[in-house]
């Protein structure tokens, strides 16, 4: 048999030719199909390009001072402010690879690389599109959880909120650490890094090697995928960021450096504490207050799919059944009625939070992206895969390079609700 070069740099090269049908150089964002309420529905742009790199925006802010009384008003007279926020872009990265053994095998059944190539495709940027979704909802410190305990004698630690164990995947490395930011994260033991080995939803469990005997990881820690804290990477500025619980005097927020203090609610959205209230109840109250600084509609409430349960039972919506009458049952969103802001549609989110609900005037804000597409695969040198280096075998990278933008962050509201069981 004639020996084939596989070299991906090859002109002519007879396997990847014939696969050009999988190599897609716009794919599909599948943000859709994998239920990604708040992904799905927020505008996307480009951005970040030129110098100096960052994305700088005005905001909804200044108001002029009225008064009935002529002299009064002309007293009241300043000049037009504006005040700005902006970002740099945060990375996201994904990489799949294939050994030579693949390769070769593709010799005779091109069908096959061709079908472990696409399921590859469509894993990697799946799990790009997951780390996106999941990143609006948090904030820029880059934790995707906190410990509520840990079991070192049985290699597990337990999440805070169980259903967080969703942000994570087996074969990821995590790292801990006692301070949001992640500036001193905790040393594994030995030469082992704390890799899941097993996840069990169930109960908010993720079993790792490396904390066997570990004295070191305790209760309350941030849970980081490693790398990802904010005092290694240019962070990804989500919900939690815009719209945090308390905005500080003299806090300098966003790289132009703005003081929300000023005016909490038009420059960092409003914040109910509903821990108290029944969730209806909260909503409705949250609504109200963003209508006195809301230029637009709330288009959307977003919360964890077992919020929505909980709102559904309380609002007594009506199930849809399946049309055909083959027995489906189960709820497709329903219309939230409000005095002030009419009917708004409530999304059950499984990227959300189950402990905050998100009050959003979608049309407020974008996601801005320097990547041709919101993520693409990577073909800088005209290749989609390329040579390991230091093994037999080539991968395929992929990655996102992209922020979260609030134009008008009075539009919306963040309210902090008691997690279900």
């Amino acid at each position: 048999m004639t020996a084939v070069n596989y070299d991906s740099r090859a002109s002519g090269n007879p396997i990847l030719n014939s696969l050009k049908r999988v190599y897609v150089s716009r794919p599909p964002e599948l943000t859709w199909k994998q239920k990604h309420a708040l992904l799905d529905h927020l505008p996307k742009m480009k951005a970040f390009e030129g110098e100096p790199g960052y994305w700088i925006w005005n905001i909804d802010y200044d108001h002029a001072a009225v008064s009935q009384n002529f002299a009064q008003a002309l007293a009241n007279r300043r000049p037009g402010s504006t005040i700005k926020f902006g970002t740099d872009a945060a990375d996201i990265y994904s990489v799949a690879q294939f050994d030579a053994k693949t390769l070769r095998r593709a010799r005779s059944n091109v069908g096959a690389f061709a079908d472990t190539l696409e399921s590859a495709y469509t894993n990697h940027m799946s799990a790009v599109i997951k780390r996106l979704a999941w990143g609006i909802y948090r904030n820029d410190n880059g934790y995707l959880a906190t410990l509520s305990s840990v079991t070192a004698g049985s290699s597990y630690v337990t999440l805070t909120n169980r259903r967080d164990v969703y942000a994570f995947s087996v074969g990821a490395m995590l790292e801990f650490d006692d301070t949001a930011t992640g500036a001193s994260p905790k040393a594994e033991t030995g030469a082992d890094n704390f890799t899941i080995t097993k996840i069990d939803a169930v109960n908010g469990r993720l079993y790792l090697t490396g904390i066997d005997g570990a004295t070191n990881i305790a209760a309350s820690d941030y849970v980081f995928i490693l790398g990802d804290s904010k005092t290694n990477q240019a962070s990804f500025l989500g919900l939690e960021s815009y719209f945090p619980a308390t905005v500080s005097s003299g806090e300098s927020f966003s790289s132009t450096a703005v003081d929300r203090s000023a005016m909490r609610t038009r420059l960092a959205g409003h914040y109910l504490d509903g821990t108290s209230m029944a969730l209806d109840d909260a909503i409705q109250e949250m609504l109200h207050e963003i209508s006195y600084t809301s230029n637009g509609a709330c288009t959307g409430i977003y919360m964890a799919p077992a919020n929505m349960n909980v709102l559904a039972r309380l609002c007594d919506a009506q199930v849809v059944r399946d049309p055909l009458g083959k027995g489906g049952i189960g709820y497709s969103g329903f219309e939230f009625a409000s005095g002030v802001q009419g009917n708004v549609t409530v999304y059950g989110d499984p990227a959300c939070q189950s402990t905050d609900v998100w009050c959003l005037d979608t049309n407020s804000m974008a996601l801005g992206h320097l990547t041709d597409d919101l993520c693409e695969i990577v073909t800088d040198g005209n290749d989609r895969l390329d040579r390991v280096y230091n093994a037999d075998s080539v991968e395929a990278r992929f990655r996102s390079w992209c922020n979260l933008a609030v134009f008008a962050p009075g539009n919306n509201g963040h309210i902090l609700v008691n997690a279900p069981a």
